[in-house]
């Protein structure tokens, strides 16, 4: 099966690309693929990241903000003829992820053929699901120490954070809290949607007043 083929990380479990254990994932399926050069484009909340692999260069990344998802011409599949290079959409469950692309065949004994696009089909398609798993994980490990509001940790994580600093015995922690004056009658009054654009405008002032302190919240309005 496929996913034998692979490491753990692609179709068994969640895969971060970020890191290099996972990184390792594409330099096997370049491998599995036959082909001397691998792109993976990545569409996420902060635009494009593509991820290459090669058999003669070093893996690398690289950011954009593109929104097109014809990426052809950012990879190494555009300089090449129609028969040495394939690519495959990265479908998930209510959107295409990205766009997996590998270009020249190893070995020169013949170009890629229909076998080897089913068999990116295949890879394209276990990948997705690796990936959408990988995205749930850390949104879920970010929920359990981040407000979803305001993005600061929430009560729980600044007080681990707050007992961890207190354990390196630090000289001169000030510990302060910062209310706001009639939040319950802002959103009895004007409706939680001003309640909620108030909190994080104090939140965004806070973390441009002291950018190097601890800030969290803590419950409600504080």
């Amino acid at each position: 099966r496929l996913v034998g083929l692979l490491p753990a990380a692609v179709g068994l479990g969640p895969l971060d690309l970020d890191s290099e254990e996972s990184r390792a994932v594409l330099t096997s399926a370049r491998v599995l693929l036959h082909a001397e050069h691998l792109d993976l484009a990545l569409q996420g909340p902060d635009g494009w990241k593509r991820y290459g692999d090669s058999q003669h260069e070093t893996p690398v990344i690289v950011l954009g903000h593109d929104t097109d998802l014809d990426l052809t011409h950012r990879t190494r599949a555009a300089l090449l003829e129609d028969n040495d290079h394939m690519s495959a959409p990265l479908v998930g469950a209510q959107e295409i992820l990205g766009v997996l692309t590998v270009s020249t065949r190893m070995g020169n004994a013949r170009p890629f053929g229909v076998r080897d696009l089913r068999l990116l089909e295949t890879l394209a398609t276990e990948l997705a699901a690796a990936v959408e798993r990988g995205r749930l994980q850390r949104e879920l490990a970010l929920a359990a120490t981040t407000d979803a509001l305001t993005r600061l940790p929430n009560l729980n994580e600044t007080t681990y954070r707050l007992n961890t600093m207190l354990a390196e015995e630090r000289e001169g922690v000030l510990v302060a809290t910062c209310a706001v004056d009639s939040f319950r009658e802002v959103n009895d009054t004007l409706g939680h949607q001003v309640g909620d654009d108030l909190l994080r405008e104090v939140t965004r002032r806070l973390q441009l007043s002291y950018p190097d302190a601890l800030i969290g919240r803590i419950g409600g309005g504080r």
